[in-house]
């Protein structure tokens, strides 16, 4: 509404995690944000976006699964909810990478969860990965527009403790290295300079899942 500061929180404020919106992304609080909205299938998005500013849009970063919800519902508010936000997601992404076998889960508005439950195999995430390891390029045809991938990896710079992009995680440990990163020690990490992708899947919940991902990385000396 008119006079309403959230007006004013831009979409790069939303992809790199700086809206401004309260959040509680604890998972241990059954009544917090985030399992309040992953445990329904109410209007994820709708809940975000009723939230109010705990502090001024881009001056302090917090992940919250809610941010990347509304990012989801502006694609679906340009393309459609529903069949025809599954059929874009499939006919623009997915079948031009080989990727035919994948399960769209859908609140009762017809919107995917930005943040969460996209099942894919592990090779098809890989695939995902390696469309970004390559610029956006795939088999000679691009795919994503160019620049957008440079873009997703540019450090944010409301962050202090962590390395975050545009919705890819960063890590000084390995630089040029950006990764996916779900529940459970899921990772998609993408070295583009080796043309290389190392996906885990995990439901760990503790360590094991980062002193896999090391071995993995010392194995292929990245």
């Amino acid at each position: 509404e008119p006079g309403d500061p959230r007006a004013e929180i831009t979409l790069d404020e939303l992809l790199r995690m700086s809206s401004g919106l309260e959040w509680d992304e604890s998972y241990e609080d059954p009544n917090g944000d985030v399992l309040k909205t992953l445990g329904s299938d109410s209007d994820r998005a709708g809940y975000t976006a009723s939230k109010p500013l705990a502090v001024e849009p881009d001056t302090e970063w917090y992940y919250s699964t809610g941010t990347a919800n509304l990012i989801a519902r502006s694609v679906a508010e340009e393309v459609g909810y529903g069949e025809e936000l599954t059929d874009w997601i499939d006919e623009a992404l997915l079948q031009p990478l080989g990727i035919t076998k994948v399960e769209h889960l859908l609140d009762e508005t017809g919107l995917h969860s930005g943040g969460s439950y996209i099942n894919l195999t592990p090779r098809d995430f890989a695939r995902f990965g390696l469309l970004y390891a390559r610029g956006g390029i795939w088999d000679g045809e691009r795919i994503v527009p160019e620049g957008w991938v440079d873009y997703s990896r540019m450090p944010t710079p409301t962050t202090d403790a962590v390395e975050y992009g545009a919705q890819w995680w960063l890590d000084e440990d390995h630089p040029g290295m950006f990764n996916a990163s779900g529940y459970n020690g899921q990772t998609i990490n993408v070295f583009p300079e080796e043309d290389l992708v190392i996906v885990v899947l995990s439901t760990a919940g503790d360590s094991r899942d980062e002193e896999v991902r090391e071995e993995l990385f010392d194995i292929f000396g990245v």
